[in-house]
């Protein structure tokens, strides 16, 4: 919040939507809305980076709250859109810029000058993931039906890696003769799963593998936690 406030008014705020990379801890609904708030008052433009939609609580509706309050607060927004990895085309970097402005003749001029940078970075990028993604969310009937899906997915791999987190915070996990004292997972549980910051510097020992399939990728104390999307 200091910074937002310190910044030059009419700056570009940079925010994750949901889902924080790499803490993966959100703002709650009533720090959102002092967010939103202290934009407002500095005539901020909130930019969200939106790349992890439906990873923080499974539901992709609730992962879109922050973008919306700011959109029904009367704020300009910026909307940077990933499917690559919730609709598993990671391989095809499916995405969308979006902007909400405030009236149809500003919604011209800013079409106007985000086609010019479209044209001058890439111009014809290849559709077959985007045609993808345009087919599901335009479809009521497939859009429906991978919300759901989704939410299954994200809960079975939610469980997946809270009874690994259990096992080690009780003292059950897989140990390692190299480990001193044994891992404990406790501080973990009840956290978004998608994302931990651990604290860890990158030469810590390895992790042991209690989650099952579930792996663990660990960068310089960050952890994704990922099943198979595909």
């Amino acid at each position: 919040m200091a910074d937002i406030e310190s910044a030059p008014d009419g700056s570009i705020i940079l925010l994750h939507g949901c889902a924080h990379n790499p803490t993966g801890i959100d703002p709650t609904p009533e720090q959102w809305q002092q967010i939103a708030d202290l934009c407002i008052k500095k005539s901020h433009t909130p930019f969200f980076d939106v790349a992890y939609q439906g990873f923080a609580t499974g539901d992709l509706e609730k992962d879109a709250f922050a973008p919306r309050l700011f959109v029904d607060a009367g704020l300009e927004t910026f909307v940077a859109q990933s499917y690559s990895k919730n609709l598993g085309l990671y391989g095809e970097r499916v995405g969308a810029i979006n902007l909400v402005c405030s009236t149809a003749d500003a919604a011209g001029r800013v079409m106007s000058q985000m086609k010019r940078l479209a044209r001058a970075l890439y111009s014809n990028p290849p559709t077959y993931g985007a045609k993808i993604a345009a087919t599901i969310v335009n479809d009521k009937e497939l859009f429906s039906e991978w919300k759901v899906r989704w939410a299954q997915r994200l809960r079975r791999q939610t469980n997946a890696v809270t009874r690994g987190w259990r096992c080690g915070a009780s003292g059950k996990g897989v140990k390692r003769a190299s480990q001193t004292p044994p891992w404990r997972w406790g501080w973990c549980i009840g956290k978004f799963v998608q994302l931990q910051h651990t604290c860890l510097s990158v030469t810590s020992t390895p992790v042991p593998d209690c989650v099952g399939t579930t792996t663990a990728k660990r960068v310089q104390g960050r952890w994704s936690w990922q099943g198979n999307l595909r």
